[in-house]
């Protein structure tokens, strides 16, 4: 009897180890692009059911946004091969091992998606506005030196002066 259920305390603990681990990994991404774009990161504090990375105040909404996905595309990076490995090979005969994968894996993966809602405090927020400050930087870059009609006034005035 008491055999039986200790299967169930390890695999208790291999689900709360999994949960735990999402919520380090996406801290964990945060700090590392808050690291990489040359802010300090003054903490990574893991609670219960959420985790706060607390680096320098960024100086711009492009620094701000990028820091932001780091969370969820730590995430993505446990989520990923975990899931591959359940689409391929199924469950494992161990339940512990199977409520990591199902913890570390899809559950991560729905996390992350509900994460990225646009709502405060949830990680959206401020990662939405990534694609607008990219699109405009995009835009800024293609815009030709030079107008069409000024190209061909240009063409226009050398030919006059042959």
């Amino acid at each position: 009897m008491i055999i039986a259920g200790l299967d169930h305390i390890i695999t208790t603990i291999a689900g709360i180890t999994a949960y735990l681990l999402l919520i380090i990994i996406h801290e964990l991404g945060h700090q590392f692009l808050a690291s990489r774009l040359g802010y300090g990161v003054v903490s990574v504090e893991i609670y219960p059911v959420h985790g706060i990375c607390r680096f320098d105040h960024p100086e711009t909404k492009l620094d701000a946004a990028i820091i932001a996905w780091g969370g969820v595309v730590g995430q993505m990076f446990m989520a990923i091969p975990m899931i591959v490995r359940l689409v391929i090979w199924g469950d494992s005969r161990f339940s512990a091992l199977n409520a990591l994968l199902e913890i570390g894996g899809p559950m991560n993966a729905v996390i992350a998606v509900f994460n990225l809602i646009p709502i405060r405090p949830l990680d959206g927020a401020t990662a939405w506005s990534l694609m607008p400050l990219l699109w405009a930087r995009w835009r800024k870059r293609r815009k030709p030196e030079k107008t069409a009609l000024e190209v061909f006034e240009e063409i226009v005035e050398k030919s006059k002066r042959r």
